[in-house]
């Protein structure tokens, strides 16, 4: 009975002491919250795009800082360019906004060169939190920005360094990024981790890279995962990618936030007293951000922001003697003389062969008198930039049938152009609508290049136009909106006129004449224009 009762007290002992000895070992383990965002191109107001808003990520972001200790916001750049609510006051609109919200750090996109290198310098000085770039050097070799912030959350240290994307001296407007050197982002990231790694606990980069197809195999963030040892996070922007749980590559992984702030990406990183780490990633969704109320704090903002804008926006930059018809029920069915003199300003500012655009994305009417900016924010409200792309004939040809595959429906694919004119015979499939395709007067060649300017939503593969992405993007040539208003203030007297650039022509039998109208238009008349 003595033993019995000796062997419980001792196995009670033992039990009592493996606990207290597996508590006194179990590791301290410490947490950081990274929030981002990447691709917001100056969405500030609720339903840009589709976007929840600012008032409502501001509020998301509040609730996570009340549950969690240490939290971290971030962006990946392309924030402060877009929407003429920031590009007004170059930025600084957008730069007063991510202050207000408690940004730790962005880095540079793409888009944030429109303004050119100097305004991104003077833009970050203007920042309450570091704009990052490591790999951005001028011509002396220093700096353009800051290469890295170091960060300490009770002891947890935190080093984020970031990357700008090397095709921003292609896809930025050449003045802007003159005499600048991007340097290569893997040797960039090598760099930063050797001299990082015995600074910080967690180390995240900061880039703005993306993953598209598109993009050269070394210029992706994935590169940087494949090729550079110990880095935690990458936080990844310029691809618009929607990576609900991040991608794991090798021993990093890569989030990204959609655009638009469509989504708050959220990220949960542990570190345990052996110094391991752990990540694990997720997407709060633009409907879980719309069921929250607007941050009153920042709705004061954007409403004062709002307002004082009204009247830069009443400025008249031309005139027009004829309503200039953007209304959904005629520019979606036929070319009209606002989608002409939208598409004329993108061929002249882009300096491409041909253009073509959705007609959904211009938005309203201007009525004979003044024009003003309003107005162009009214008629192309998205932001859009354009992109040249150089497209084959052939690929050409099935952009113009996906264009055409629900004329005469309105929903808004239907393409306006410039530099070129077709034909769509609605009678036929699918897929074999469009005929009597001409550039500068002569048949589409199906095996020749084109140099064709859209926007940036085609271009991505927007609107069904998956074949766009195919192909290499040759440069970026500024705002959609910034060209119209450079071509209206240039010609003062706008007076674009329907020239028959997009006819509905029903083919014959024989197809050796037909007879073709300007589409929404009465005259008919036969067109010996060649057959595609």
């Amino acid at each position: 009975m003595e033993g019995t009762m000796l062997r419980k007290i001792y196995s009670f002992c033992f039990v009592l002491f493996f606990l207290v000895s597996t508590a006194l070992a179990a590791p301290d383990v410490r947490e950081l919250i990274v929030l981002h965002t990447n691709d917001m191109h100056g969405r500030v107001l609720s339903g840009d795009s589709d976007g929840m808003g600012l008032s409502r990520l501001s509020t998301l972001v509040k609730d996570i800082r009340e549950q969690h200790d240490h939290v971290l916001l971030l962006d990946a750049g392309d924030a402060l360019h877009g929407m003429p609510i920031v590009t007004l006051e170059k930025g600084a609109t957008m730069v007063s906004l991510m202050n207000a919200m408690g940004y730790g750090a962005m880095t540079t996109g793409n888009h944030e060169f429109n303004y050119g290198a100097s305004r991104v310098v003077e833009l970050a000085a203007m920042t309450d939190f570091p704009v990052l770039a490591a790999n951005v050097k001028k011509e002396d070799g220093s700096l353009l920005l800051q290469e890295y912030v170091l960060k300490n959350y009770d002891g947890l240290r935190v080093a984020v360094f970031g990357i700008a994307t090397p095709e921003t001296l292609t896809k930025a407007h050449p003045d802007g990024v003159k005499g600048l050197r991007f340097e290569d982002p893997v040797a960039t990231a090598k760099r930063m981790v050797d001299t990082l790694k015995d600074e910080a606990d967690i180390l995240i980069a900061l880039v703005h890279l993306g993953l598209d197809a598109g993009t050269r195999p070394e210029y992706r963030s994935s590169a940087i995962a494949e090729n550079v040892a110990g880095i935690h996070l990458i936080v990844d922007g310029h691809s618009h990618d929607r990576l609900e749980h991040g991608l794991r590559v090798k021993d990093t992984l890569i989030v990204s936030a959609h655009e638009y702030n469509k989504a708050l990406g959220k990220v949960v990183m542990r570190l345990d007293g052996e110094g391991n780490v752990s990540v694990e990633a997720s997407l709060i969704s633009k409907e879980t951000g719309m069921a929250v109320p607007e941050d009153p704090a920042l709705k004061a903002m954007i409403d004062a922001i709002v307002a004082k804008q009204e009247a830069a926006l009443s400025e008249v930059i031309g005139r027009t003697s004829i309503r200039l018809d953007g209304d959904r029920e005629q520019i979606r069915v036929g070319e009209t003389n606002l989608g002409n003199l939208v598409t004329d300003a993108i061929l002249e500012a882009s300096g491409a062969e041909l253009v073509f655009i959705n007609a959904g994305s211009m938005r309203a009417s201007v009525e004979p008198g003044n024009i003003t900016l309003k107005n162009l924010i009214e008629i192309l409200p998205f932001g859009n930039n354009i992109v040249v792309k150089e497209i084959t004939g052939k690929a050409l040809k099935e952009v113009l049938e996906t264009g055409a595959a629900v004329f005469p429906g309105s929903d808004g694919s239907l393409l306006h152009v410039a530099g070129m004119v077709y034909a769509i015979d609605p009678s036929q499939a699918r897929g074999s609508r469009v005929h009597d395709v001409l550039i500068a007067g002569r048949p589409l060649d199906a095996e020749k290049s084109y140099f064709a300017a859209t926007n940036d939503f085609l271009a991505a593969g927007g609107s069904e136009m998956a074949v766009l992405k195919n192909f290499p993007t040759i440069r970026e040539a500024g705002s959609v909106d910034g060209a119209l208003e450079t071509y209206i203030r240039i010609r003062v007297e706008i007076s674009s006129a329907v020239e028959g650039r997009i006819r509905e022509k029903i083919l014959k039998n024989e197809r050796s004449s037909s007879a073709s109208c300007f589409v929404g238009s009465l005259d008919w008349f036969e067109d010996p224009l060649p057959v595609w």
